[in-house]
Order: C-alpha cells, then sequence, then structure tokens
C-alpha cells in the first residue's frame, strides 16, 4: 500500500470513529427526562404483600406460608428498564423463579398527576403501564409481568 493509500484508509477511519461517536450521543440525547428517570434497576419493597396475594389465589394453599418459609427461599422482584428501550422482570417467589425480558418506551407524562405512561412488550404480552411516582427513587406500579393481579407495588430504585 502506497503513502497516499494510507492516508486515504486512515482518514476514512476517522471519519467513520466520528459517525460513530455522534450516533451514540444522538440516541442518548433523545431520550425524554421521564423515560431517563425511567431507567435503571427497581426492586419491590415490600415481597411479603405480593407473595400473600399470589398465594390468595393459589387453592393448593390453605394457610400462610411461616416467616420461616420466605426467609429461606426467598421473595423479591426486580424490574429494569435501560436506555435501549430493554425490559427485564426477576421475580423469586418461594421456589418459583421467572425471568422475562421485552422492551418499552414512554407513552405519555402527565406532571400534575406524577404519572408516567409505558407501553411495554413482555414475554409475548404487551401493555401500558401506568407509574405513579412517589419521589425520583420510588414509584408505584402494576409489574409488567403480573398484569394480571392488578396490584399496584411499590418500587424503590437500586443504587
Amino acid at each position: 500500500m502506497n503513502v497516499n493509500g494510507s492516508r486515504n484508509f486512515s482518514f476514512w477511519c476517522r471519519i467513520a470513529s466520528v459517525w460513530s461517536l455522534a450516533i451514540v450521543l444522538l440516541s442518548v440525547g433523545c431520550q425524554s427526562r421521564d423515560a431517563q428517570r425511567l431507567v435503571g434497576q427497581w426492586e419491590l419493597v415490600d415481597p411479603r404483600a405480593l407473595a400473600e396475594r399470589v398465594n390468595q389465589s393459589d387453592e393448593a394453599a390453605t394457610s400462610s406460608p411461616s416467616e420461616e418459609r420466605f426467609s429461606a427461599l426467598g421473595n423479591g422482584m426486580v424490574v429494569e428498564f435501560t436506555s435501549r428501550g430493554i425490559l427485564t422482570t426477576h421475580t423469586q417467589l418461594g421456589a418459583i423463579r421467572r425471568d422475562k425480558s421485552g422492551t418499552w418506551r414512554v407513552l405519555a407524562t402527565e406532571p400534575n398527576q406524577n404519572l408516567t405512561r409505558v407501553a411495554y412488550s413482555l414475554a409475548g404480552d404487551s401493555g401500558e403501564l401506568s407509574i405513579e411516582w412517589i419521589d425520583n427513587d420510588t414509584m408505584k406500579m402494576v409489574p409488567p409481568n403480573m398484569a394480571g393481579l392488578s396490584m399496584k407495588l411499590t418500587f424503590r430504585r437500586r443504587k
């Protein structure tokens, strides 16, 4: 390769790098403030309430499980919204563990009511979340992976 060919190749590599950087910066900058507010991992504040609600609908459970059983098996839920529009849920209710993934996007915000509406698609199901903001690190919503329960739960941002 001659010197001019080398310079040409180097020039086009620099141009491609600049364009790549510009695309990344633009895609991050295009998110709405509400989408940026939502990005992160959100942990269920009171997993016991969810476990009790799920067990109410379980005909095999005739009485509430003991505290020791809840502690030993672990209960919890984490919902993650990524800046790339990926939605993942991780749920552990006793011996049952479910991980699901899909997509999300902000539909609208209602600042007077501290609400954000989000469209989601998760493991073949799709719907809409109505997120009620308590503060920047606390929200209430019906988890996307348990929309059938119609139970608003409180989630806190993981730090």
